[in-house]
């Protein structure tokens, strides 16, 4: 993308992620029914915020950096759905959120 950085991040995560995530809460009952389910969602969750917060902290292009910070971020959300917090989810990424539009102010 080249647009200047706070737009394109603006734009990247308004759309892009907040409705990825939109369509993992509509889905959430479906991911709650089974054990199996949980535990995937768990350990690809957590090896999202693992590789994405080793890859944020080599990162020197700003641009990448709030993407792999989003991705921590996310990835923590995930981890609260797996276990059943969805209202400490829900809270998590509206900090997300705000975190990426303060950053722009």
């Amino acid at each position: 993308m080249e647009a200047p950085v706070p737009i394109s991040a603006q734009l990247h995560s308004s759309t892009l992620v907040i409705i990825g995530f939109y369509v993992v809460y509509r889905f959430y009952p479906l991911v709650q029914a089974s054990y199996i389910t949980r535990a995937l969602v768990f350990y690809f969750a957590a090896i999202t915020v693992v590789s994405a917060s080793v890859l944020g902290y080599v990162q020197r292009d700003g641009k990448r950096l709030l993407a792999c910070s989003t991705a921590s971020q996310l990835g923590y959300v995930a981890i609260a759905l797996s276990l059943d917090l969805a209202n400490e989810s829900l809270l998590l990424l509206i900090f997300c959120c705000c975190n990426k539009a303060l950053t722009f102010i």
